[in-house]
């Protein structure tokens, strides 16, 4: 859990590390539990089977990457390196990464009663390191150990959808921990994943009633956000309020309208976009909101924008048909094929791409886990995190 979990844990402390002036200390931790957890799986898991597969997704971001910019090796190398660790260690213990990110997932839905009661009974939150905002309907946005709350519901989502679909004990508690965060997109998406995965038999009253009051709850707030989207006027005047989410829907618009089919093709790089972007949007309508809001000084459109601004459609199609050819060696299919659309739906709200260390998580090692242990010849059962009756 260390290895996997705490880079997670400290790229969403980066705010509070900037205050205290210890950024670059923690990187050097970063990169040294990379290198730890590279190491015990040399010494520990000599017979952890490869995936060729998997290499060449990862060979191929990392081709793109350092074409881009060569002098970034060191952080091509860390993201690539926790991909592959990940990846090693959810084939080597299935079932124990699936454990750990369950029981961990409890904890954050723990921690969310816990703050949602301390902010309405002292006026402020006891786990997050932000302090309460509240919105319309004088509810407030919870995001414990997290940066944002759209990142806690994304990180917890595949475990409330696995709860669901099983009756665990604790679907409730874990539901209630993903809509606490009150994140619009999240909530939206989260819905259209019920649909998907949860077929109208299994739906449940509690469940559609928990749901519906919490899209009720946050009704005003939802209709206040999304309208920023879709009437620009609320974000192009006034005193010129950059607003993350609808400003990036915004800019990955106009960029898809302005760009020429070779880079949609190709791609600029995943260092590139800075270079490009602004000439590119230079006869934009918007250009001048974009520069004043400093849009244009780290352009970051949507994730799936950016994927494709990064990478090109071709290279996306390459690891796409990668991803599908690789889903009958993973050893659970249904979580292979949950975790991947995960972040796809992320991909949809957030701006971070491959650099977000919750995707490369989900991707390469999530999606290798099971939800069942394989066999008790390959699994130390005094390893399992969380015994199987919390599971159930």
């Amino acid at each position: 859990m260390i290895f996997w979990f705490l880079p997670i844990f400290n790229t969403m402390y980066t705010v509070k590390f900037e205050e205290i002036g210890i950024t670059d200390y923690v990187r050097y931790v970063q990169l040294g539990l990379v290198l730890l957890g590279l190491f015990y799986l040399l010494i520990k898991s000599k017979t952890a089977p490869l995936s060729s597969g998997v290499l060449f997704i990862l060979l191929l971001l990392a081709f793109n990457m350092l074409y881009s910019d060569i002098r970034e090796y060191q952080f091509v190398a860390f993201l690539l390196g926790y991909a592959w660790m990940v990846h090693m260690m959810a084939k080597k213990y299935p079932y124990e990464i699936w454990s750990q990110y369950y029981f961990i997932c409890l904890v954050i839905a723990w921690f969310s009663i816990i703050d949602l009661f301390s902010y309405f009974i002292l006026g402020d939150f006891i786990i997050s390191y932000r302090s309460p905002v509240p919105i319309l309907n004088g509810m407030v946005r919870i995001n414990t150990i997290f940066d944002e709350q759209s990142h806690q519901a994304f990180f917890m989502m595949p475990a409330v959808i696995f709860s669901l679909v099983n009756n665990s004990k604790m679907r409730y508690l874990l539901l209630i921990g993903l809509l606490s965060t009150m994140s619009v997109a999240a909530l939206l998406l989260f819905v259209a994943a019920l649909l998907v995965y949860m077929p109208k038999k299994l739906l449940q009253i509690p469940v559609i009633m928990i749901v519906v009051l919490a899209l009720f709850l946050g009704s005003e707030y939802i209709i206040s956000k999304t309208s920023d989207i879709f009437v620009n006027d609320f974000l192009t005047t006034g005193e010129y309020t950059r607003l993350n989410s609808a400003s990036n829907i915004l800019l990955g618009i106009e960029i898809l309208k302005f760009i020429p089919l070779n880079d949609l093709f190709f791609g600029y790089g995943f260092f590139g976009m800075t270079e490009n972007v602004p000439q590119l949007l230079y006869d934009s309508k918007f250009y001048e909101y974009f520069l004043i809001t400093g849009a244009l000084i780290e352009p970051q459109a949507v994730g799936i924008i950016n994927l494709v601004l990064y990478f090109g459609l071709f290279q996306c199609c390459l690891v796409t048909l990668g991803l599908f050819k690789v889903k009958k060696y993973a050893n659970d299919v249904w979580l292979y094929k949950l975790a991947i659309f995960v972040v796809f739906l992320s991909l949809t709200k957030n701006s971070n791409t491959i650099e977000y260390l919750i995707h490369l998580f989900f991707m390469f090692g999530l999606s290798w886990a099971t939800t069942r242990p394989l066999s008790e010849e390959t699994f130390d059962s005094h390893s399992k995190i969380i015994p199987n009756k919390i599971l159930n």
